[in-house]
C-alpha cells in the first residue's frame, strides 16, 4: 500500500513538475510578450518625443517668422505714414498753387477788362492802355509760370 501511495505521490509530483514547467513556459511567453510590448511602447514614446521636439522647433520657427513679419509690417506702416505726410504736404502746396492760379486768372481778367475799357475809350488814354497791356503781359507770364509750377506739382 505504501508503494501505491509512493507511486501516486511520485505521479502527482511528476504532474506538478509538468504543470510547473508548463506554467513557467507560459509565464516566459507572457514575460516575452510584455517585454516586446514595453519595447514597442518605448519606441512609440521615443517617436512621440521626437515628434514633439520637431513641433517645438517648427513652433519656434513660426514665432521667429511672425516676429520678422511684425517688424516688416511696422517698417512698412512707418513708410506708409511718411508717404501720407509727404502727400499731404504736396497737396497743400498744390492747393496753394491753385489758389494763386485762381487769383492770377482773376487779376488777368480784371486787367483784360481794364485794357478793353482803355482801348475803347482811347481818347488820350493810350498811356493807361499801354500800362494795362504791360500789366496784362506780366499777369499772363505769371499765370504761365504758375500753371507750369502747378503741372510740376501735380506730377509730383
Amino acid at each position: 500500500d505504501l508503494q501505491a501511495q509512493s507511486d501516486q505521490l511520485a505521479e502527482e509530483g511528476r504532474l506538478l513538475d509538468e504543470q510547473e514547467a508548463a506554467a513557467a513556459t507560459e509565464l516566459d511567453g507572457h514575460l516575452a510578450a510584455l517585454r516586446a510590448s514595453v519595447a514597442e511602447k518605448e519606441r512609440e514614446a521615443n517617436d512621440l518625443v521626437a515628434a514633439g521636439e520637431a513641433l517645438a522647433d517648427k513652433r519656434q520657427g513660426l514665432h521667429d517668422e511672425l516676429r520678422a513679419a511684425t517688424a516688416e509690417k511696422a517698417k512698412l506702416e512707418g513708410r506708409l505714414s511718411g508717404a501720407r505726410e509727404e502727400l499731404s504736404v504736396k497737396k497743400g502746396i498744390l492747393d496753394d498753387m491753385r489758389a494763386r492760379l485762381d487769383r492770377s486768372e482773376s487779376e488777368l481778367t480784371e486787367v483784360r477788362r481794364k485794357a478793353t475799357e482803355a482801348t475803347e475809350s482811347s481818347t488820350g488814354l493810350e498811356e493807361d492802355r499801354d500800362c494795362a497791356l504791360e500789366r496784362m503781359q506780366d499777369a499772363e507770364q505769371e499765370l504761365a509760370k504758375l500753371r507750369q509750377e502747378a503741372a510740376v506739382a501735380e506730377e509730383a
